[in-house]
């Protein structure tokens, strides 16, 4: 009679021995410094990139009688329902339906991996991270609902087309797991998520790429490895994370304060529309201009859009916020390089009828060298 065993669940947790201790002492280290969190991409309902992978070997092996030993590599998601309830459906770890997020405390680098197995005549799965560690995330849930703790941020993601979000961080503490762990035949644990994580050098700098074995040993003794190269080099990363070391944090501060004072104080009079980028606005209407552009000829603009509502609340608020100046002219926002090239600043003027005119400005770069000084 077939023997199938489904191997999906983390439940016999291997010490990471030396790997963990090392971790462990630095996570503490960190703790003790603290540091501020910079969010470098808006995780709820971004799409995250997907991660480059390349499988040596193969990781499905159909049976062919009875006695084949075979196992398969997979992940799992943690989806959110509109009752707020979490199901868990598999995701194809191949595939553009796994959600990738990563987090960067400057010296670990964590990616979530939420693996699993499943295959038959298999007595165990271990996996092994070569150059990291494995890390878990622990869910608080009550009846198949996440329970959000205070101070306690969860993250979520959404591809076009999707109707549920997928839960890929909770909150930015980490357990070490260790450099191995083991599966049984158990159900998949839905309480934690599964991360990998490699320390790191340099914050600027992820991983080139992170390496997993998965080797199964079956009932009769044989054994089975496969091998997932996560090619990181390769492949842009999406939602994610990044805690930036204090001299890093004071310093894109202090680059901030610069460029916040050039964007209220270069005389727009000095500076020259955008061709084709005057829009006259009612209520009602967005402003769409553009947030990143380049000008390859007189009147031809390459652009990226950024779009503002145009309603009698935005527009209340900005006036309380003090941010039309004396002649009515609201400055939205800018690009302003210190490389030496040209920038814009994208503005919105009050027409004092109940209409607004909204433009983009091209500052010129002697002027930005100027006013960032």
């Amino acid at each position: 009679m077939k023997n199938e065993k489904i191997v999906n669940a983390y439940n016999n947790i291997q010490p990471g021995g030396e790997v963990r201790e090392r971790v462990l002492d630095r996570v503490a280290q960190r703790q003790h410094n603290k540091r501020h969190i910079c969010r470098t991409a808006i995780p709820f309902a971004a799409v995250a990139a997907v991660i480059c992978l390349v499988v040596l070997g193969g990781i499905f092996l159909t049976p062919q009688s009875e006695n084949v030993n075979f196992f398969s590599l997979k992940a799992y998601a943690l989806e959110q329902q509109p009752d707020g309830s979490i199901e868990m459906r598999e995701a194809d770890l191949l595939g553009d339906t796994y959600y990738w997020t990563t987090f960067n405390d400057g010296s670990v680098f964590y990616l979530n991996a939420n693996l699993k197995c499943e295959g038959e005549n298999i007595s165990s799965v271990v996996f092994f991270a070569d150059n990291g560690f494995f890390a878990k995330q622990y869910l608080r849930t009550e009846n198949g609902i996440i329970i959000q703790e205070e101070g306690v941020p969860a993250s979520y993601s959404k591809a076009p087309g999707d109707i549920d979000y997928t839960l890929v961080m909770y909150g930015h503490e980490f357990d070490v797991v260790g450099d191995s762990f083991s599966l049984d035949s158990g159900p998949v644990a839905d309480d934690y998520l599964l991360f990998v994580g490699v320390e790191v050098s340099d914050w600027r700098e992820p991983p080139p790429q992170i390496t997993i074995r998965a080797t199964a040993t079956f009932n009769d003794g044989k054994t089975q490895e496969e091998t997932i190269v996560l090619d990181l080099a390769n492949a842009g990363l999406g939602t994610g994370v990044v805690v930036y070391p204090p001299e890093e944090l004071e310093r894109r501060q202090a680059e901030n304060e610069k460029r916040l004072n050039a964007l209220y104080s270069i005389p727009l009079e000095q500076c020259v529309v955008v061709p084709g980028s005057v829009q006259f606005l009612n209520f009602g209407d967005t402003f769409t201009y553009s947030n990143e552009f380049v000008i390859a000829a007189p009147g031809d603009i390459v652009s990226t859009a950024a779009m503002y509502p145009v309603t009698e609340e935005s527009i209340s608020s900005a006036m309380a916020q003090g941010l039309f100046d004396e002649i009515g002219i609201f400055r939205l926002g800018s690009n302003l390089p210190d490389d030496g090239s040209d920038g814009y600043i994208a503005v919105i003027e009050n027409n004092l009828d109940g209409t607004f005119t909204g433009m983009v400005y091209v500052v010129p770069s002697q002027l930005i060298l100027e006013y960032m000084k």
